[in-house]
């Protein structure tokens, strides 16, 4: 069963230079040169708002974000509309997606941002179907492990619930002893 909504964020040291503007317009010329997967559409600067999605680069089957939820810095790309029939598959589009979006900005002339991509964090945003509790994990724990198995190889060290808010997304973490490369994430 596949979530109707998901997200996949690699965390990401946030340098103290990066303005969220720079960050709305650098969204904004990856709109006009196609510089990302997906129909891009708009760009939305939600920094005013305490740790929350800061920029979000609005797609039609998924948004692109500069994300500072939980006190944590991150990309995200958050999967809205699915194409394909395999959660692991989905799996493997989103985080690379997320890393095309970590390449981009780590070679802005803005300032240099440097993504941790030896850790992911997946929610299931689709609260009704996928509730944020130990069996829901327990029922997932198996598809979690194989694709931390498919994408890291050798270097997958693990998958964990992490402790948030019943009321929020279910949402784990897989961990790895060495990064992805954008070239290692295909479909």
């Amino acid at each position: 069963m596949i979530p109707k909504r998901f997200s996949v964020k690699i965390l990401i040291e946030k340098p103290e230079g990066l303005l969220p503007y720079q960050v709305a317009a650098a969204f904004q010329r990856y709109i006009q040169q196609s510089s990302l997967e997906g129909l891009l559409i708009d760009v939305a600067d939600y920094a005013h708002v305490h740790q929350a999605p800061t920029v979000l680069l609005v797609g039609h089957e998924g948004d692109y974000v500069l994300d500072e939820s939980y006190g944590q810095a991150g990309v995200q790309y958050i999967y809205k509309h699915i194409s394909e029939t395999d959660f692991s598959a989905a799996l493997v589009t989103a985080t690379r997606r997320a890393l095309q979006l970590a390449d981009l900005l780590a070679n802005e002339p803005l300032a240099t941002v440097q993504a941790d991509s030896s850790r992911l964090e997946i929610a299931l945003i689709d609260r009704l179907k996928f509730p944020n509790s130990a069996a829901t994990f327990e029922a997932l724990r198996p598809t979690f492990e194989a694709f931390g198995q498919q994408v890291y190889g050798a270097a997958y060290t693990g998958v964990t619930l992490l402790d948030r808010d019943p009321r929020e997304p279910l949402a784990v973490q897989i961990t790895a002893s060495a990064p992805l490369a954008i070239g290692a994430v295909t479909a």
